[in-house]
């Protein structure tokens, strides 16, 4: 007896990623794309609606309607609420810390966009396997980051939310945008930019933007 396909929800904002995704994995008889979304929250009402085995989904999206999403809380509430589907994260991130936390929040199938799409397939398998599977790229990024963990160290205490501020205050927003960019409170904003600032022995804004230079952190 032919065991079922795979059962596939792809989830980006980009339209064309979605298609080429689609066009690559229905190539396959044992896999089936059974639903997209281009939101977090179309995502998160798409798993409510339809059994699916595995989600494959950029790590930050936006529709344009909504604020971009949190990629950690959206991958979080999915591991909570549907914790026999499978992940896989194709994204465009090439921050070893941010790699190295996904990881260790369990999330063991990551996929850069950079990547050939041939091999997704073989990521979608292990995502349903419960598997690990890094394509190239990012086992290149994880090698990398091994190399140089010493100067990373103290960055990898932080947590991902704390990242993403820092990512963002260095690239010249403010405290009020970042809050708005993210559909945050602008005092927990502040709060998560002096706890990894606490964690990293920094005072000053200034230092702050050197030490991400120094350690090219992102």
């Amino acid at each position: 007896m032919q065991a079922a396909p795979t059962r596939i929800v792809i989830a980006d904002c980009q339209p064309a990623t979605i298609l080429g995704m689609m066009y690559e994995l229905q190539r396959y008889p044992f896999m089936q794309v059974i639903g997209t979304a281009r939101s977090p929250r179309g995502l998160i009402e798409t798993l409510e609606r339809r059994e699916c085995d595995v989600v494959v989904t950029d790590y930050t999206m936006s529709s344009g309607r909504e604020a971009p999403g949190d990629g950690i809380e959206m991958l979080s509430l999915i591991q909570r609420d549907h914790p026999d589907v499978g992940l896989v994260v194709f994204t465009m991130i090439e921050n070893p810390a941010v790699i190295s936390s996904l990881l260790a929040r369990g999330i063991s199938c990551i996929f850069s966009k950079r990547d050939n799409l041939d091999e997704m397939p073989a990521a979608v398998r292990s995502a349903e396997a419960k598997n690990e599977y890094l394509s190239p790229m990012i086992t290149s990024i994880v090698r990398s980051a091994g190399a140089g963990r010493a100067a990373l160290a103290d960055a990898q205490a932080l947590t991902p939310r704390e990242l993403e501020v820092v990512r963002l205050f260095v690239s010249g927003l403010t405290i009020n945008e970042i809050a708005a960019r993210l559909g945050r409170r602008k005092q927990t904003i502040s709060a998560q930019k002096w706890s990894a600032m606490r964690k990293l022995e920094i005072e000053r804004d200034a230092d702050l933007i050197r030490y991400v230079i120094d350690v090219k952190l992102f």
